[in-house]
């Protein structure tokens, strides 16, 4: 069942740089300005967990074998503030060789935030339109869309039967909906496996997506080829990918996302410069979901920025 809380709000000030179409957060380009927002923010004090996991907040992450953890990962339910009145429970597994996806990730928190602030702007923007989304993971981006953008219906989908059960087990804890199959006649979410290529995706899915998201998935360059194909054999002849990638110490995001959208060209996609947003730039949008008085700016600066990119696909001869 949703959760819903009232919490005094509090004025806080935003700031981070950013660069065009693709647009780093916390590493900006060689003169690009900055740009300052002022946004308000509910806060919450919750005693239960540790305070860096409250109001759903970045947090500071460190490496280990096979993969990266971070205290708040490690909590067997993570709230999650999407707003002043909603709150998203997410049951987690905790991290580490085999469970990658099984906790929230600040990516899919950051990407959160970002289409919160897309429906904001343009509250009709996923009105009827089919969602879907790679590497759900927990399924916080999932539940997020499901829940509060009035889509069509909302796709969850991963490669990993433990992420597809550990979603459903979190649509279920926030009282949504969800079949486990899907055909393009019906208007239902559904939370499935969905593993990536070309040759993977059901015929039936083919160019049936209006809008496809996903975050931290091009970790591996050689899984590139695989996502993209998927990106392009599931998005309509109009429709756009939101691909949000936060980076990890030892990782270069720049270089990262930009040889995957290298790859991405080579099978039929394309880098489009604006989101189909009126009177707000994608710069003010990202601008807008840092916590500038908190240690966010410092972690965003630690992992060496954000990527954000907007894939549309070529026309098919």
């Amino acid at each position: 069942m949703t959760h819903v809380a009232k919490h005094p709000t509090t004025r806080r000030n935003w700031l981070v740089h950013s660069t065009l179409s693709v647009v780093a957060l916390g590493n900006p380009a060689p003169g690009h300005g900055s740009i300052t927002i002022v946004a308000d923010q509910p806060l919450t004090t919750t005693t239960s967990i540790p305070p860096e996991c409250q109001n759903g907040a970045l947090v500071a992450e460190s490496a280990i074998p096979g993969a990266y953890d971070q205290i708040c990962m490690n909590l067997p339910v993570r709230t999650i503030p999407i707003s002043s009145q909603v709150k998203l429970q997410i049951q987690q597994e905790g991290v580490g060789p085999g469970k990658t996806g099984l906790a929230v990730w600040n990516s899919a928190l950051l990407l959160a935030r970002l289409l919160t602030q897309i429906t904001k702007v343009n509250p009709t923007w996923l009105h009827q339109q089919r969602v879907a989304e790679l590497g759900c993971g927990a399924g916080l981006v999932s539940l997020l869309l499901a829940q509060q953008a009035g889509a069509r219906s909302v796709w969850a989908t991963d490669g990993n039967p433990d992420a597809v059960a550990l979603t459903r087990t979190n649509f279920e804890r926030n009282g949504i909906a969800y079949r486990t199959t899907t055909t393009t006649s019906d208007n239902q979410n559904v939370v499935t496996q969905l593993k990536w290529g070309e040759l993977e995706v059901p015929v039936e899915w083919m160019g049936q997506v209006d809008v496809l998201v996903g975050s931290d998935l091009t970790y591996n360059s050689g899984s590139w080829r695989l996502l993209a194909e998927t990106m392009e054999s599931l998005l309509a002849p109009n429709g756009i990918c939101i691909y949000l990638s936060l980076g990890h110490a030892g990782f270069n995001v720049a270089g990262e996302v930009d040889g995957f959208v290298n790859v991405a060209q080579q099978v039929g996609l394309f880098s489009k410069s604006k989101l189909p947003l009126p009177g707000s730039s994608l710069d003010a949008l990202l601008a807008s979901v840092i916590r500038k008085d908190s240690s966010e700016p410092s972690i965003m600066m630690a992992t060496g920025g954000a990527q954000v990119v907007v894939l549309g696909r070529k026309n098919r001869i």
